[in-house]
C-alpha cells in the first residue's frame, strides 16, 4: 500500500474494530545513517493512533473540558486577559519557575529537558529507545501573555529517528486533541500567582488522567519503533477527518 495514500485516510483503532493489536514491528538498526520518508510517515501515523487509543481509553469527551478551571479557547483566554488588564489587575509571575517546581513535585519522573523564553520541555524515558516529552508553551495572546498550553511528542533515542519527529504537523500534538480530535488549541490563562496555582491544579488532574494511558499506548505501539504499520490500525475507505 502506498504510504502517502495511507496518510490521507483516517485509521480506526484496533480496539474499536475488535481486531488484534499484534505489531508487525521490527527493531531498527541504530547504525543506519537515516530513516526513509516512508518510515517517518509510518511513525507519524502510529503516533496518531497512540493519541486516538489514549482518547478511547480515558473516555475523553469535549464536555469534560468545561470542568477545568481557567481553561479557555484562544479567544476566551484573550478576553480574560484583556478584562484583567483593563481592570488594572496585574502581578509579576515567573511561569518557568512555577512549572519546574510543579513538575518536580507532582511528576518527578518527567525530568527537565530544555527550555527557552517561549517553551519548557520535560522528558520521561519509557524504554532505551522511547521517550515521552511534554512541552509547556507560552501563548502570547497579542501581547497580553500569561497564557500557556501543553503539547506531547515522542523521541526515539539511539535510533535514526532521534529528534526527527518533533514539530507540529508531525509527532507533536496538543493535549486537548484527545478531547475533540482537531487542531483547536485550548489554553490556561491567569493574571496572578494565585490564579496560576489554580490553573496548575487543574493541569495536574488532567495529566494524572491522561499520562498513564498515553504511556501505556506509547509502549504498546512504539516499542520497538515500527517499520511497518501495526496490524489493525487502519482500513481503506473514505476519510472521515473533520
Amino acid at each position: 500500500m502506498n504510504i502517502i495514500g495511507i496518510m490521507n485516510r483516517r485509521g480506526k483503532s484496533a480496539k474499536s474494530e475488535g481486531k488484534g493489536t499484534e505489531s508487525a514491528s521490527v527493531q531498527l538498526d541504530p547504525l543506519s545513517e537515516s530513516a526513509t520518508p516512508e518510515f517517518r510517515l509510518i511513525l507519524v501515523r502510529v503516533f496518531d493512533e497512540v493519541m486516538a487509543r489514549t482518547s478511547d481509553q480515558i473516555r475523553a469527551r469535549t464536555e469534560d473540558l468545561a470542568e477545568i478551571p481557567l481553561l479557555f479557547g484562544r479567544s476566551g483566554g484573550f478576553e480574560k486577559r484583556m478584562t484583567d488588564v483593563q481592570a488594572g489587575r496585574k502581578e509579576t509571575v515567573n511561569l518557568p519557575s512555577h512549572l519546574k517546581r510543579f513538575m518536580k513535585q507532582h511528576f518527578p519522573e518527567y525530568r527537565f529537558d530544555r527550555g527557552d523564553p517561549e517553551q519548557l520541555w520535560f522528558r520521561k524515558t519509557l524504554a532505551p529507545t522511547l521517550d515521552l516529552l511534554l512541552k509547556y508553551e507560552k501563548v502570547h495572546q497579542w501581547g497580553l501573555g500569561k497564557t500557556f498550553t501543553i503539547d506531547f511528542t515522542v523521541d526515539f533515542p539511539g535510533t535514526p529517528f532521534r529528534r526527527r519527529q518533533i514539530g507540529r504537523g508531525g509527532m507533536l500534538k496538543n493535549i486537548f486533541w484527545m478531547f475533540h480530535e482537531s487542531w483547536e488549541q485550548k489554553v490556561w490563562a491567569y493574571t496572578t500567582s494565585t490564579e496560576l496555582l489554580t490553573a496548575l491544579e487543574g493541569c495536574r488532574n488532567l495529566l494524572n488522567r491522561v499520562l498513564p494511558a498515553l504511556e501505556e499506548q506509547c509502549c504498546e505501539l512504539l516499542l520497538p519503533p515500527p517499520l511497518t504499520l501495526p496490524s489493525g490500525i487502519m482500513e481503506l475507505g473514505p476519510s472521515n477527518c473533520a
